[in-house]
């Protein structure tokens, strides 16, 4: 009797092994398949940092080819707050002060139809960013909607 109990014993320890084996393997393609999926995930999902309404740029079509970084869509934050940059003089720039209201006229916002769009000064810049387009006038990024 104390033979069969024995073979019973190494019969357990074999099995308890096996399964500490089958775990290991298990784990191991566990984290191949997260690392794989890791690299997969950049190559054929489109990502945004924030969340929104998306509009598209342009048509896609299926297997379309997509370089990285493409432009696909513009996204409309569920937030309402817009932020604008203003282009000024040196002239009358000391008479901008934080927290100022402003109108601001854009020109494909026909203002005559649509009225003017309301913004405040949130930030003033101690040094002027650089110019961006050709133009001459400094850019100061102020206006918060």
């Amino acid at each position: 009797m104390s033979g069969e109990n024995f073979n019973k014993g190494k019969e357990i320890l074999e099995l308890r092994k096996l399964v500490t084996d089958q775990r290991q393997h298990f784990l191991s393609a566990l984290f191949v398949l997260k690392s794989r999926l890791e690299d997969w995930r950049p190559m054929y999902v489109v990502s945004a940092s924030i969340s929104g309404e998306i509009s598209y740029i342009g048509f896609l079509q299926q297997n379309q080819y997509i370089t990285s970084g493409q432009p696909l869509f513009y996204i409309q934050p569920a937030s309402n707050k817009f932020y604008g940059e203003l282009q000024t003089g040196q002239t009358g720039f000391g008479k901008l002060k934080l927290g100022q209201r402003v109108i601001v006229r854009i020109s494909s916002y026909p203002n005559t139809e649509f009225g003017y769009l309301a913004g405040t000064i949130t930030y003033i810049p101690t040094l002027m960013a650089s110019n961006t387009g050709g133009s001459s006038a400094p850019t100061w990024p102020l206006l918060r909607r």
